[in-house]
């Protein structure tokens, strides 16, 4: 007859401990070999309270097919009943197997404990406290951190009976731990860094090191009270460790403090005058506050000490950009490019090299506006108003001197240039004048007008009588389809 395994799986899952027991041993009467089912019948006899022939199951899971679990299961049984000589031989069997078990070292700890061997469980318990960690088990990494704090309060209590065993839980679990977070921040995954900092931060609110960092996140989400806050508390807590004071200055710049920035760099700098990259730090500050001359003194005092420093190199070439040297900016970057090459820093050359193409598609683009720029040569300033007046033509054949009006919605012709290209009126129209009254104009039809290189085709223009005294001008029906720069001797029409 054969018998479903899952019926008995179903049945321990339905806390039907005696049924499942019987089916068990009919499964085991058939199949002497099958590991997985003595393990299920020992976990069953277990519940019902049969600790010995649950040890005798357990054995027999080992026998056949070692495993962690097995050992375990043994081991935590023999915990219930405090033979911890027993709990620390088949634990320790278990690490064998596996040695990123975390229950296996709790379990271990927890018996060293209980034998008072403190060394031992606190060592164990920071093993398991890792490996918790790397599981991402924060609830029972925190329990083994609480309980390696209260065994080294036990050593403090009584230190003629121990005094090499108290070793603070940052020197081995909280670097590892720490290490982790950074790496998720350098690789932009800052909320997931901030987790684990503020996580760890409760568990050792004074660690320096990760006040640090977490201020520098603070800084890159733009937190600027938190940044400031944890930085300034990492100085606090050690006020010589160049590193914090560093640290800060680059949280500073990102925040736009340049002034602190340039107060952090400048203090580093007084102690290692020399350190190409406080000074390239300080240089920096000095870009943020537009002193670009100190600027590139830095930068290049710091390519003296550092001639092979790319970053170096691509921070000049931004300067150089800022003061839009852009052969400087362009030789810079190529030198940081082949730094980084020859470094083998792919990211950093691709940089380099995107920053070179950039520049150039710049220039490209500066050419191609450039080329469709009109310039309209100023044949003079009138004396009067001291409006611009250059030459228009109309109709392909005749031309005028017309004065510059963007405050005109019209072109407006005199009664003499409508003479001479013989133009007929075609409608009249009541305009505003330059002295403030408003008289009926002629309204004429010219085919074109052209200045320069631009041309509006089929126009109506204004005539001004003779009794205005009023002077051509080149109005807003032309100008409007540009933007219009009057300098010293020419006019720049940009199109729209």
């Amino acid at each position: 007859m054969k018998i479903d395994y899952q019926q008995v799986l179903d049945l321990i899952a339905k806390k039907e401990y005696t049924s499942a027991l019987v089916i068990l041993n009919q499964i085991l009467e058939q199949d002497s070999t099958f590991a997985d089912a003595y393990y299920q019948r020992g976990e069953v006899k277990e519940k019902l309270q049969d600790f010995t022939g649950a040890i005798a199951d357990y054995t027999q899971v080992i026998y056949l097919q070692p495993t962690v679990k097995a050992y375990i299961s043994i081991a935590l049984i023999k915990f219930s009943q405090n033979e911890l000589t027993a709990v620390i031989t088949n634990t320790k069997l278990a690490i064998d197997i596996d040695d990123s078990s975390p229950i296996a070292h709790r379990l271990l700890a927890q018996a060293y404990q209980r034998q008072n061997q403190i060394t031992a469980a606190i060592d164990t318990y920071k093993k398991a406290t890792r490996c918790y960690l790397e599981k991402g088990d924060k609830k029972n990494a925190r329990y083994c951190f609480e309980q390696i704090e209260k065994l080294n309060k036990q050593i403090k209590k009584s230190p003629q009976k121990i005094t090499t065993t108290y070793l603070s839980v940052n020197h081995t679990v909280v670097p590892d731990f720490l290490r982790n977070a950074i790496a998720k921040a350098e690789a932009g995954n800052y909320y997931a860094a901030l987790t684990d900092l503020n996580w760890l931060l409760n568990i050792e609110p004074h660690n320096p090191e990760a006040l640090c960092h977490r201020g520098l996140i603070a800084a890159k989400l733009g937190d600027r009270k938190k940044a400031i806050t944890d930085l300034a508390q990492a100085v606090q807590i050690e006020p010589h460790n160049q590193k914090w004071q560093y640290q800060r200055g680059m949280a500073r710049l990102d925040l736009g403090d340049a002034y602190g920035a340039l107060q952090d760099f400048s203090e580093l700098l007084k102690r290692e005058p020399t350190n190409a990259d406080f000074l390239l730090q300080r240089g920096q500050a000095y870009v943020q506050l537009k002193q670009y001359d100190e600027a590139f003194k830095d930068y290049a005092n710091a390519l003296a000490i550092e001639p092979n420093n790319g970053e170096l190199y691509l921070s000049n070439g931004k300067l150089q950009e800022l003061l839009e040297n852009t052969e400087d900016a362009i030789v810079n970057y190529q030198k940081a490019a082949m730094i980084f090459l020859n470094q083998g820093n792919h990211q950093k050359h691709q940089k380099a090299q995107a920053k070179i193409q950039a520049i150039k598609a710049n220039i490209r683009q500066q050419q191609t506006e450039a080329e469709k720029i009109i310039h309209i040569p100023i044949k003079y300033f009138t004396s009067h108003r001291g409006s611009a007046v250059v030459e228009v033509m109309f109709n392909q054949k005749y031309t005028f001197d017309l004065i510059v009006d963007t405050g005109a919605t019209m072109t407006m012709l005199t009664e003499k240039m409508q003479r001479a290209m013989r133009l007929n009126t075609i409608d009249r129209t009541w305009c505003g004048v330059a002295d403030g009254r408003y008289v009926e104009l002629d309204v004429c039809h010219v085919n074109s007008l052209t200045v320069q290189k631009a041309t509006v085709n089929h126009l109506d223009v204004l005539v001004a009588p003779r009794e205005t005294r009023a002077e051509g001008l080149l109005g807003q029906d032309f100008l409007r389809n540009y933007e219009v720069r009057i300098l010293r001797e020419e006019i720049h029409l940009y199109p729209h």
